[in-house]
This record gives C-alpha cells, structure tokens and sequence, in this order.
C-alpha cells in the first residue's frame, strides 16, 4: 500500500472536493466553507465561500464563450461559479435556472449539467455559458424512484436513480425555430439497476463504478458495461456491508504504477471502512489507517482525490491537508503503516495444517 507525503495546508477541516481545472496549472479545493485555487507550486489562495461546511461537494469546469475557463462547484444547497480570468465567485441567484441547488455536477457538449435535489429533474446551462438563463430541464420519468446523479461517459449522461438507470444524449437544442432541452432518451438502454450512494460513484477505466441498488437489495459495488451493470464486488466485500449504512458511501479512482485503483469509503461502518478494487488484478483490499494511540484501525485519511502536478492528490477528512499519494512513501504523513495481510482459506484433503 502506498504512503501519504504532504503537499500543502487547507482550513483544519473536512476537504470536501478536489478538482484539476482543464489546462492543469489550477487545483481547485473545498475545505469547510472555503474555495481555495491551488497551483503547481503548491501554494493554496482562497477565492470564495460557499454556504455549507460539511459533506461532499461536485466540482466541473467549462470553457464559455463570454468568461473563458470557469469553475462550476455544488453542495446540494447552491450552485456556485469562479471565472479564472477576472477571479471572480459567484453564488447562482434562485433565478439562474429552473431552482437553486443541486448535488452533483458534470460537464458535455459545452453544456454544464446538474441534477435537482429530491426530485427526478435535472438541466443544464445555456450553450457556452456558466448561466441558466433559459431555465430549461428534463425528467428520469423512466419509473418512479427519484434522480440520486447523474454523470457524463461517452458524450451521453447516464442518469442514475434510486433503482434505475436511463441514458440520454444531445440531439441540439432548436426545433422548428423553439429553443428546447437538448438531450433526449437513447432507446433501449433503461436498466433496472440504480445507485445506493450518491457519491460512490466515480469514473474508472473506460466506464465508471458505484455502490449499486435494485428493488432486490444493494450493498454490491458494480461497473457500468455499455448499458449493463455488471457487479465487481466479491461475496466477503458484500459481507463487510450486510445490513451497515452505506448510502453515505462516497469514491473517487486513481492510478500509480499501471495500477488503477476505485477508493471507496463506508464512513458509518465502525470506525470507518475503506475498500479499494485493483482493475488491474481484479482483487479487493482493505486501505486503512492505523490510529497508534488507540491500537485500532480506522479508514483511510483520503476524503477525495484528483491528478494535477504530476501527482495524485488527496485530501483528509478531517484535517485539511492535502497530500501526494507516493508508493516510495511508507507512512501516512508521518504516522505508522500497520499492514496485515490474511490468506485464503487453506486445506488439505480436509486435513489439519501446522505452521511454524
């Protein structure tokens, strides 16, 4: 398992989001209330607050025709905006669009999308801007459950509800001279399958993974496989979360020596649990942090994570630092990896083993 090296210091609090701006010279981070801009000498400056200090928050960024590269931030209360020419945040007034906040933010076809909190709703801004002006949405009325998030894979937005799934795609936004909504279902692609935690979803090789959920149960961790879902999870990774609080479960995927790694954390689970699938060996391991002063295992510090500088980044759950994620680095910041590592179970023709 790879060690923790510090990188720099956030607000001693929750680091809520990461995100790597396009261009990579920008970081953008969240701890507590406060935005911060990082650049690639690691030097963190605040450029804004948002009106929540706790949970996870989605970050995108877009290139718009009148304010060039900005930043578009969530929390499920508001949705934000910083333009990085004029250095400029922004909170959304209530009028930016169909209703003020949203949970998770992507971006397609110069289109920033965002879900509506509690409902099946989800919608876009104008056409190269960071505003909504036009106020137009779409609704995952495939069934009944509500939109849990969506995410863009492939130049199409698979919508993920509490127990389906349903693709749509951009099919332009002017008919018969009427500016519409510009994204229709594709046909044939509705899954009976949706997500049990909001932001256990995260992109991962050609396709992204979540903590999944039918009518049937959840507590799986599963893949998107073109429009299937195709579960990844072993049956001990499913026993760990029998019957546990998972839907504050919550991802984010990195890469170190061809390896490609989906961290995901179960926060409500003891003293928190941190399971992370290798796609490249297909097997599962506990990623944990050894609390020395009270003898036990905990999950790992990491709360979110993205590549910028050359180095993964991730951020700690509870003390605002950031750190590289380093495979030459053999503790956590300083403190002790404690590593067990447990066998399959063994036999022999149903004999007794010894070993010394």
């Amino acid at each position: 398992t790879p060690g923790l090296l510090f990188q720099t210091q956030l607000a001693n609090a929750e680091v809520r989001g990461l995100h790597t701006m396009s261009g990579e010279q920008i970081l953008i981070a969240v701890a507590s209330n406060i935005v911060y801009q990082v650049n690639t000498s690691m030097v963190a400056t605040q450029i804004g607050t948002l009106t929540t200090t706790t949970g996870q928050v989605s970050i995108s960024d877009n290139i718009t025709n009148d304010d060039g590269l900005i930043a578009y931030i969530v929390d499920g209360a508001n949705r934000y905006t910083w333009v990085v020419a004029t250095n400029t945040f922004t909170t959304l007034p209530s009028s930016d669009g169909p209703w003020q906040g949203a949970n998770v933010v992507d971006v397609i076809d110069n289109y920033n999308i965002y879900n509506e909190p509690g409902s099946q709703n989800w919608a876009c801004t104008d056409l190269g801007s960071q505003y909504s002006t036009q106020a137009l949405y779409g609704t995952s009325d495939g069934s009944s459950d509500l939109l849990v998030t969506l995410i863009a894979d492939r130049r199409q937005v698979y919508l993920l509800g509490e127990t389906t799934t349903e693709v749509w795609t951009d099919v332009g936004n002017v008919i018969a001279g009427i500016t519409t909504f510009p994204f229709q279902r594709v046909p044939g692609t509705f899954s009976q399958s949706g997500i049990g935690a909001r932001f256990s979803l995260a992109r991962f090789a050609d396709s992204f993974v979540c903590v999944a959920k039918d009518t049937r149960g959840d507590s799986t961790i599963e893949m998107m496989q073109g429009y299937t879902w195709v579960k990844i999870s072993t049956h001990a990774v499913e026993q760990s979360l029998m019957n546990q609080v998972t839907s504050d479960a919550f991802a984010y995927t990195y890469q170190i020596e061809g390896h490609e790694m989906y961290v995901c954390t179960f926060p409500s689970i003891g003293e928190g649990l941190t399971w992370v699938y290798d796609g490249s060996t297909k097997s599962w391991h506990k990623w944990l942090y050894w609390d020395s002063a009270n003898a036990v295992y905990k999950r790992h510090r990491s709360n979110c994570g993205a590549y910028f500088n050359n180095m993964y980044i991730v951020g700690d759950y509870e003390n605002g630092k950031l750190y590289s994620v380093e495979n030459d680095v053999y503790t956590d910041d300083g403190a002790t990896i404690r590593r067990l590592r447990r066998a399959k179970h063994l036999t022999t023709d149903l004999q007794r083993q010894y070993f010394e």
